[in-house]
């Protein structure tokens, strides 16, 4: 299905978008449904490893951007089943910390692993 999106450029100009919604979503949703997710590693439940409760783990996880350090030596670990919520100030690291996690940007050091045993920053 084509539709319309109308939308605002800076100078106030509006602009028509085609997109092919529907589409995208049903071709993402059968990638998902056979496990390859757009970007990253295949999950496998049945391959997390979560005997000593921990899902996710950062461990010394530096970021620079030319020089800057959006993550200095960061350290979190997060049990299975717990929820945690993220809040800090404009520019503390919060999206560049989820960008390491989702893979989207590569840490300067540190690791990242998903259960005990998947490196979410080691190379594939």
């Amino acid at each position: 299905m084509v539709g319309t999106l109308l939308a605002k450029r800076r100078d106030g100009e509006a602009v028509r978008h085609e997109h092919r919604g529907r589409a995208r979503l049903a071709r993402r949703s059968r990638r998902l449904a056979r496990g390859l997710a757009s970007f990253g590693h295949v999950a496998d439940a049945a391959r997390v490893d979560v005997t000593h409760g921990v899902i996710l783990y950062l461990e010394d996880v530096t970021v620079s951007f030319d020089g800057f350090r959006a993550l200095n030596a960061l350290s979190l670990a997060i049990d299975d089943g717990e929820l945690r919520c993220v809040i800090g100030p404009n520019g503390a690291g919060k999206t560049t910390m989820m960008d390491v996690i989702t893979g989207k940007t590569r840490p300067t050091a540190g690791r990242v692993f998903y259960g005990q045993s998947i490196d979410l920053t080691a190379d594939e």
